[in-house]
């Protein structure tokens, strides 16, 4: 079979398939007796990513139930992050702590899980209730 037809078979199988790279990176976070001194840090690694309505959840000691985490509220931050930003949640932090970063021109958000400006808190059935505490159970 001469390679151009070769090709054009590869191609054609091919070329419904849904390519799809990875959209966000959980980098690091921050497991402390303390839950007050927890944070989860999440990296964009696409541009132009809307993350309205996006999860960002823990889950028990068995991995069999989520416990609480934040989504990502419809406005407009959220609709056009860009690639690199770094967005680190705060497991504890509302709205009014110092060091909030909400501002994202320079690539980097420092936000509480209880800042209802820009997340909804995110309740399962898990055992805390709406809150992430990576160093319970």
């Amino acid at each position: 079979m001469p390679l151009r037809i070769i090709a054009a078979l590869f191609t054609a199988m091919f070329a419904s398939s849904v390519l799809s790279a990875q959209e966000v990176v959980l980098s690091e976070y921050t497991n402390e007796l303390n839950p007050d001194a927890e944070w989860t840090e999440v990296v964009v690694v696409k541009d132009d990513l809307n993350m309205v309505g996006w999860f960002v959840t823990d889950n028990n000691g068995s991995q069999a139930a989520r416990q609480g985490g934040v989504k990502f509220k419809d406005i407009p931050l959220w609709r056009h992050v860009r690639e690199g930003t770094i967005i680190v949640i705060r497991h504890r932090g509302t709205g009014a702590y110092p060091g909030r970063d909400a501002d994202p021109s320079d690539g980097f958000l420092d936000l509480g899980l209880y800042d209802n400006t820009v997340f909804d808190v995110a309740s399962f059935s898990g055992i805390n209730g709406a809150e992430m505490n990576i160093a319970n159970e």
